[in-house]
């Protein structure tokens, strides 16, 4: 009987506010998707791998005129919620990010329209200490808008 309540003492411990023993994951990412959805691209850089620093160069070179006025005019902030981590290993993990208010660029030559609501999900890696997002294309929303 005396385990069950060495554990009961412990579970205060084991369930955290922070998915990682330091919250590192969900800063970057948090930091990440807060900059890259308010369309500070090089801020965004600061939370990148270097290989993918291209994509941040495509987003940025297909934002248009419509697009940056519809953005300017948006009165709604965007808001940024790290909802789950998955940790692959001690280099690699997933992020779930939940956005809403966000401008979603749908196809070149087409303006974007602003979205309530979208899931994303971001690879983040582990490079030199630091927590990164690793791109492999533009960040595609899971959850379809209703908008």
């Amino acid at each position: 009987m005396k385990p069950f309540f060495q554990l009961l003492a412990l579970l205060p411990l084991l369930t955290g506010c922070e998915w990682t023993s330091d919250g590192a994951i969900e800063r970057t990412a948090r930091d990440w998707a807060e900059a890259y959805f308010n369309y500070d691209f090089i801020k965004a850089r600061k939370y990148t791998t270097a290989e993918s620093c291209q994509w941040l160069n495509y987003a940025a070179s297909n934002m248009t005129e419509g697009d940056i006025s519809l953005w300017n005019e948006q009165d709604t902030p965007v808001e940024v919620s790290v909802t789950d981590v998955l940790e692959g290993n001690d280099t690699m993990a997933i992020a779930i990010v939940d956005i809403s208010y966000w401008l979603a660029m749908d196809s070149i030559g087409q303006g974007g329209n602003i979205k309530r609501n979208g899931r994303f999900t971001l690879n983040m890696v582990k490079r030199n200490g630091r927590w990164l997002v690793k791109m492999a294309g533009l960040p595609q929303s899971e959850r379809q808008s209703r908008d």
